[in-house]
Parts: C-alpha cells; sequence; structure tokens
C-alpha cells in the first residue's frame, strides 16, 4: 500500500508540475483566461473551440484528483494539494465566466467555488457565488452552503422539502429508487448553451442521480444546522452521509455529480475542522465566567455568515487558547478583529492576560 501510494504522489506530483505552478499559466490556460475576461467585458473573444473548453474541464478534474491524493498522503493542509485545488478553480472559473457548456448535470460554478474553498480562498468562492452563475432551485441550495451562509441555506432547504413532501416521511428518499419512475420537481431540459441551469442529473432510468442529490439536500441542511448550534455529534454523522454517497456515487452517477459530493464533503471536514464553536468551548474553560457571553458571541457570529473561521483567525485563536500573551500580525480584512473581541472578553475575566491584534 505504501508502495501504491508513492506511485499514486508520484504521477499527482508530475501532473501538478505540468498544469498547476504557482504564478505560471499553460498557453492554453492564460488564452481560457483571456477569453473568460472577454466574455465578461462582452468585447468579441478570441478564437476558441469546444473542444478546448473540455479540455481544460479535464484537467481542471484531474488537479481535483491529485488535490485529494495529496491530502491523502501529505495533510489536508499541505502546498502541493492547495496549489492543485487553486489552479482547479480558476480553470473551472474561467469556463463559468466564459459560458462554456463543459457540464450538463452540475453548474461549473458550484465546483469552482468548492475547489476555492477547499484552496483556503473562502472569500474567492463566496465572490464568485454572488453572481449567480449556477442558476437556481437545488442549486441554491449547494451555493448557500459552498458560500457558508447557513441561514439561507436552511431557508432555502426549508423550502425544497416543502415542493417535495413525499420526501420527508419515515421512508425518506428509499421511495425514489422504488418507483417505477423518475419522481421530483418537473423541470426543463438543462440547457446546453451555458451554465446556468439547476443540479438535476439527467434522467437515465437508473434513479440514482436524482436519489443523490435529494440526499445531499438532507445532508447539507443538517450541517449547516449542527454546525450553527455547535452539535458535533448529529455533524459527524451528516459528514458519514456525505462520505457514503461519495462511494455510491462513484460507481452510480455521472463525473460531475461524483465531483461535487467529493467537493461537498471536504468542505464539510474543513468547516467542521475550522468551527468557531470548537475554540469558544476550549475559550471558556479557561474563563468558565464569561462563557455565556462568548457563547452569544458565537451564535452572533454563524448569523453573520462568519462562523466558519480563516486559516488567520485559526491561528490567532489558538494561540489565544495556548498563551497569556501573544501578537498576531495579519493583513488587513484577515479576520483580526474577531480574535480580538475574544481576547477582550478574557481580558475583562483576567486582566493580567494579554493578546495584541495588529
Amino acid at each position: 500500500m505504501a508502495r501504491l501510494d508513492e506511485q499514486r504522489r508520484e504521477l499527482a506530483m508530475n501532473f501538478r508540475f505540468n498544469r498547476a505552478t504557482p504564478n505560471e499559466l499553460t498557453p492554453s490556460q492564460a488564452r481560457l483566461f483571456v477569453r473568460s475576461l472577454q466574455t465578461s467585458w462582452q468585447v468579441p473573444p478570441i478564437a476558441w473551440a469546444a473542444r478546448e473548453s473540455h479540455e481544460q474541464f479535464d484537467d481542471a478534474r484531474r488537479l481535483l484528483h491529485a488535490a485529494g491524493i495529496f491530502r491523502e498522503t501529505d495533510g489536508s493542509g499541505s502546498l502541493t494539494s492547495l496549489d492543485c485545488y487553486r489552479r482547479a478553480a480558476e480553470l473551472l472559473e474561467w469556463l463559468a465566466r466564459a459560458s462554456d457548456a463543459v457540464t450538463r448535470d452540475v453548474p461549473v460554478a458550484l465546483l469552482a467555488a468548492g475547489a476555492y474553498q477547499l484552496a483556503g480562498l473562502p472569500a474567492m468562492a463566496t465572490g464568485l457565488l454572488r453572481q449567480g452563475r449556477y442558476g437556481g432551485g437545488v442549486a441554491e441550495i449547494f451555493a448557500a452552503f459552498l458560500s457558508a451562509d447557513f441561514d439561507l441555506l436552511l431557508r432555502e432547504s426549508v423550502e425544497f422539502w416543502k415542493d417535495n413532501p413525499a420526501l420527508t416521511g419515515r421512508e425518506g428518499s428509499a421511495a425514489l429508487l422504488a418507483a417505477d419512475e423518475d419522481p421530483g420537481i418537473e423541470k426543463d431540459e438543462p440547457a446546453r448553451d451555458d451554465d446556468h441551469v439547476d443540479v438535476e442529473p439527467a434522467r437515465d432510468g437508473s434513479k440514482i442521480g436524482w436519489y443523490v442529490v435529494v440526499e445531499l439536500v438532507r445532508a447539507v441542511g443538517l450541517i449547516g444546522d449542527s454546525l450553527r448550534r455547535g452539535n458535533e455529534g448529529r455533524l459527524t454523522q451528516a459528514i458519514t452521509k456525505l462520505s457514503t454517497l461519495s462511494e455510491l456515487t462513484t460507481r452510480l452517477a455521472s463525473d460531475e455529480l461524483w465531483i461535487l459530493v467529493n467537493l461537498l464533503e471536504a468542505t464539510a471536514r474543513r468547516f467542521a475542522a475550522n468551527s468557531l464553536h470548537s475554540r469558544v468551548a476550549a475559550l471558556a474553560m479557561r474563563a468558565p465566567s464569561q462563557q455565556p457571553r462568548m457563547w452569544r458571541f458565537a451564535r452572533e457570529q454563524f448569523a453573520r455568515g462568519r462562523g466558519v473561521l480563516w486559516t488567520s483567525q485559526v491561528q490567532g485563536l489558538e494561540r489565544l487558547i495556548a498563551n497569556d500573551s501573544f501578537a498576531l500580525c495579519t493583513p488587513t480584512g484577515s479576520g483580526k478583529t474577531l480574535v480580538a473581541n475574544l481576547a477582550r472578553l478574557i481580558r475583562e475575566r483576567a486582566p493580567e492576560r494579554l493578546a495584541s491584534v495588529v
């Protein structure tokens, strides 16, 4: 097994070197970037064939696979993994901006946002999704999740279950697999001339695609609610559900739906690892008298869409948990205020504790 991992990592490293070298673009990648800008600016784009769009999408898919290998062998925070996720996200974003029809079942902007989240660039994911390049319907639910907007996620999920009351019973989605015909919301055939489509797998008689989508809605809704409440038990169950769906889609669903499931699962694990609740729990142990205020602060942050911490915030709070005095120096807009507010709460409990945030 160790030898197999070495071989997989070597292949992934070679592909990263050829397609995801930091601060460098291949000629094809550069042309796609230019074309995406020209399309956004509504000026005549350079000559480009549909084949080239699909080649770039295939490269993005391989980069996501390489990133997964690096996560397994080197850890989730490995720089090689982040490089692959970032380049994959860029390629997918440029394809989305150019309105290239490279997917049928899943809007390419959703895939780009998931890759940006795993590259450690949540602001890029949110900024892309705010442009609304992913259509509507069920895609709204996954877009809210990938934006870490859990209040919106739950509102959209409630609307989905209102439209599909038959799927809320004790049997859940099992009826979808047993039905003679594919149930669900009736939708027009997904458009092929742009990526403004809903997440709606092509109905090929297997029913598996729609079953997976419904169970994804169920899982991400539970994850969002569990993150807001700090319920780790239910959060673990929901992430396990995503892992099971990933195994199912490996063989029985479309390739792009499999990519979406894997991105959602990895993003959910990232959200769980970077949740503010776990840091507040550790801080509350050191300042029991401030515990109610800390939990209220955490709930307010989740309500404002700030409950999933950025890397600099994780580092600052880990320092605050472990040390009585430290300095946190990060760029403007990196989330220092959240760390400072929690440091202030602890300082009110024990004035001798001091955390400097610059």
